[in-house]
């Protein structure tokens, strides 16, 4: 009878130091699950960071070029407008010019 009771204890030993070494492997396991949906939670944020700051990136860009087709569409308005009056007064200017050195 104590023999039986000595195996019993002995089989529960064993099967405490089984669950044990399941439980150590499982909770390994679990970290390195976990460490792997960090690492993949981090690296979907980066890409997902990167792709919003490009969008961000190609909108500014579109804005400058508008700002700068605005600007110079405002230039060469002011350039013809200019242009254009140099051409009107130019005859003007010649006329007195002449009249001055004549009289």
């Amino acid at each position: 009878m104590a023999k039986e009771i000595l195996d019993a204890i002995y089989k529960a030993e064993e099967e405490c130091k089984t669950r044990e070494n399941d439980a150590k492997k499982e909770a390994e396991n679990r970290i390195q699950n976990a460490k792997a949906d960090a690492e993949n939670i981090i690296n979907n944020a980066e890409a997902d960071a990167s792709k919003e700051a490009q969008a961000l990136i190609a909108n500014a860009q579109l804005e400058a070029e508008s700002v700068f087709d605005k600007a110079l569409n405002a230039a060469s308005a002011k350039c013809a407008e200019i242009t254009k009056t140099a051409d009107n007064n130019r005859m003007n200017v010649i006329k007195q010019s002449v009249d001055a050195l004549v009289h």
